[in-house]
Parts: structure tokens; sequence; C-alpha cells
């Protein structure tokens, strides 16, 4: 279809490795880390304006989440290791919700580690 090129490239968004994948009518980034589709975006004629959360704080690769340098800011593993890096739209994978304490201990945060790897 002519006009309908599909295009991506290796991008930066808000400090984070991302991949940008867009056409002539709509534009959309995904983050490497934790794979959240950060930003959707039509391309013609429209105000550049996502319809996905973006998150009022620094977001940091998520496997790079330590919680003896990253819980004061975002929290224990439960939730910090997915806060640290959430972004978008996020596809929580193996389970939904917290951890139970084991999986915890094992280093797995809230909703699976598909968010956060």
């Amino acid at each position: 279809m002519k006009g309908r090129t599909l295009s991506t490239s290796q991008a930066r968004w808000r400090g984070r490795d991302a991949y940008t994948l867009s056409n002539a009518a709509i534009g959309l980034v995904t983050l490497t880390g934790g794979g959240h589709i950060a930003e959707f975006s039509l391309e013609q004629d429209y105000p550049p304006v996502s319809p996905l959360w973006t998150p009022p704080w620094e977001t940091v690769e998520p496997f790079t989440y330590r919680a003896s340098r990253h819980a004061s800011r975002y929290g224990t593993i439960t939730e910090g290791k997915l806060l640290s890096g959430l972004a978008g739209h996020s596809i929580c994978l193996d389970y939904f919700g917290s951890p139970s304490a084991e999986e915890a201990q094992q280093g797995l945060s809230q909703h699976g580690e598909a968010p956060s790897a």
C-alpha cells in the first residue's frame, strides 16, 4: 500500500532504551527494559498526544533495580521493581498481583517477572 511504509529504529525515551515503530498513520514506542509500550500516537494532522500513561517520576531500566539503592525512591522489591521502570502499557505474565513471600525472596515483584526483566 502506497504511503504505508513501516519503519523501525532504536531510540531513547525519557533516557531509556527504546524502539520506535511507525508508518504514515501511527507511531509506537516500546521500551526494551520490561517491554512496556510507552507511547502510541497518530501521525497525521493530530496533536502528538499519547493515550498511554506517563509516570510523573523518572524511571530506570527495571533490570537495574536494587533495593539497597532504589527502595527509598520506588519502594521495596514487591512494588519498587515494577514502579522503577513502569510506563505506558504493561503486560502481566505468569501472575497478576503481589508475589508470595517466597517469590519476593527470589526477587520477583508485582505482576510477574515480565515487566521487570
